[in-house]
């Protein structure tokens, strides 16, 4: 993994420009794009939360002198996951010490006006902002490195259904991920016991971390949960960001910006959308203990003919690209039409609306 480190200045600046733009054409775009399990307000409210982060990091890590900022240029163009990691200490630490809210511009203010230049003292002011950042730490609702969005409980006849949404910022590509799954329970008195909901969001958080195929993430529950039965898994992910001087690894989307325009400013996001579903389910013998027992399985529908489901282990597959219309004007898309990527910009959108 190749990580570039960002110190505060020009560049640093230039980035969280560069990323804000990205994900204020994503906001737009979603508006449009129906990703069913996904509605539009979830993906909205995941991106607005996906901001408020990037807002706190660019205020955290502008005012440390002693902690790296890094970027993923390798692959994501996102920051390290570590960075999240960060925040999340951070919110957790603040919670427990009971930060009050004070009015940090005020402080910054009466040292910058009310002391000579020789005075200004300028760790004293990195200290101000830092306590800046930790206030609107406890403020915000940020996006951290795992969190569960939402559960809902629904009574389907025989059994009970759950739908559950979680987001993960993922430790091995370094990208925001939301995940939405539906399962029945088919256990004693129907409602999910807090222990076994605990172990489920236990697993959730060890897998949906590291990137496991969609499909392998399904089948492993199906099988370490006798009453879980998962009948659909969706994941969005966001990323990778390609930019002329971003990633150093090259393909057909990076080839893009190959073009005799100048495209140095602009950017392509790629979205990729994924879900496995149950077909049915199967009954197999298992042992439990000393005696055997039959068990139900899940059958899930694996599209082995299209590779991009059979890689993923997937039912589909949907892949986009986020680029400015300016991109879309001036570049050769069509070799990324032809391998299946759906390009949307933000102009155009607006114009169907």
């Amino acid at each position: 993994m190749s990580l570039v480190p960002l110190v505060p200045g020009k560049l640093f600046d230039q980035y969280f420009h560069d990323i804000a733009v990205v994900m204020s054409t994503l906001r737009a775009v979603v508006q449009k794009e129906d990703m069913f399990p996904f509605s539009k307000e979830m993906i909205i409210s995941f991106v607005d939360q996906f901001n408020d982060s990037l807002e706190l990091l660019k205020v955290r890590y502008g005012a440390s002198v002693r902690d790296n900022f890094d970027i993923d240029m390798q692959y994501s163009g996102f920051p390290n996951n570590f960075a999240f990691d960060v925040l999340a200490t951070d919110k957790k630490t603040g919670e427990k010490s009971g930060l009050s809210v004070v009015d940090q511009k005020a402080l910054f203010l009466d040292q910058l006006f009310t002391q000579s230049d020789q005075e200004i003292n300028i760790q004293g002011i990195q200290e101000i902002a830092l306590e800046q950042y930790k206030s609107a730490l406890l403020q915000k609702n940020p996006f951290l490195p795992f969190q569960v969005d939402a559960i809902v409980k629904r009574d389907s006849g025989e059994n009970m259904s759950y739908f559950i949404r979680w987001s993960v910022y993922d430790h091995s590509r370094n990208m925001p991920r939301l995940y939405a799954m539906d399962l029945e329970y088919s256990g004693k008195g129907k409602v999910l016991s807090k222990k076994i909901f605990n172990e489920l969001i236990t697993l959730l958080k060890s897998e949906s971390l590291f990137m496991p195929r969609i499909g392998d993430l399904a089948m492993q529950i199906d099988s370490l949960f006798i009453d879980i039965h998962p009948k659909m898994i969706s994941r969005l992910s966001l990323g990778p960001i390609y930019k002329p001087g971003y990633q150093n690894a090259k393909n057909e989307i990076q080839e893009i910006f190959n073009s005799p325009e100048n495209l140095e400013n602009e950017f392509i996001l790629s979205i990729t959308h994924e879900t496995i579903l149950s077909r049915g389910q199967r009954t197999q013998d298992v042992m439990n203990g000393l005696k055997q027992d039959e068990r139900l399985f899940e059958i899930y529908d694996i599209k082995d003919s299209e590779e991009r489901c059979a890689n993923r282990r997937a039912t589909s597959v949907s892949q986009y690209l986020v680029m400015s219309h300016y991109v879309a004007q001036h570049a050769d898309v069509r070799n990324c039409e032809a391998l299946g990527y759906k390009c949307l910009t933000r102009e155009e959108l607006e114009e169907e609306g």
